[in-house]
């Protein structure tokens, strides 16, 4: 049986620009977001017997920088169980087959990929960074290849374009 991509967009009473940009900019446990089932493609990221699925929305570094830790917890606590519930509407039951589940902010972005005000997709896409012959091999480790959007520019885009430049540098060998 072929499997499918499951993607699922959860915007509510979105009738024009304007109500898409309030629900981006409102309380993050209402905002609209993607729900990707990955189980559904060869990703190798789980057993067959298992899925792997992402919750994905809008967010903002303001969001979170101002919280003390155990305010920042208990956010992330209450942004997961709104998603789930919202995402159990449409998939009853589907809490009690959740073995983990982790909720990254753009403070761990920021945290973690030092990108400015915790963009998941990188630097700003500039003209320095586009004319510029892009890094895909480390100079110094062998083997040691380089993919995302930081090897060409910020964003989707330029990080998917990326993955594609890496494999054809393996291939040259």
């Amino acid at each position: 049986m072929e499997k499918k991509l499951i993607q699922l967009f959860f915007l509510k009473d979105a009738k024009s620009i304007d109500d898409y940009d309030r629900n981006t900019e409102g309380d993050i446990k209402k905002r609209g977001f993607v729900f990707v089932d990955y189980s559904q493609i060869d990703s190798g990221l789980v057993d067959e017997v298992k899925s792997f699925g992402v919750i994905c929305t809008t967010d903002y570094l303001s969001d979170w920088e101002s919280l003390s830790k155990e305010e920042y917890k208990q956010k992330k606590d209450d942004v997961l169980k709104s998603y789930l519930d919202q995402l159990e509407k449409e998939y009853p039951n589907i809490k009690d087959y959740i073995e983990f589940a982790e909720v990254s902010t753009a403070k761990t972005v920021q945290r973690y990929l030092k990108t400015p005000s915790g963009t998941a997709y990188g630097f700003a896409p500039t003209q320095k960074q586009f004319f510029r012959i892009p890094q895909i091999r480390s100079k110094k480790l062998k083997n040691l290849y380089f993919v995302g959007a930081w090897v060409i520019g910020g964003g989707f885009t330029p990080a998917i374009l990326s993955g594609g430049m890496c494999a054809d540098e393996i291939l040259r060998g």
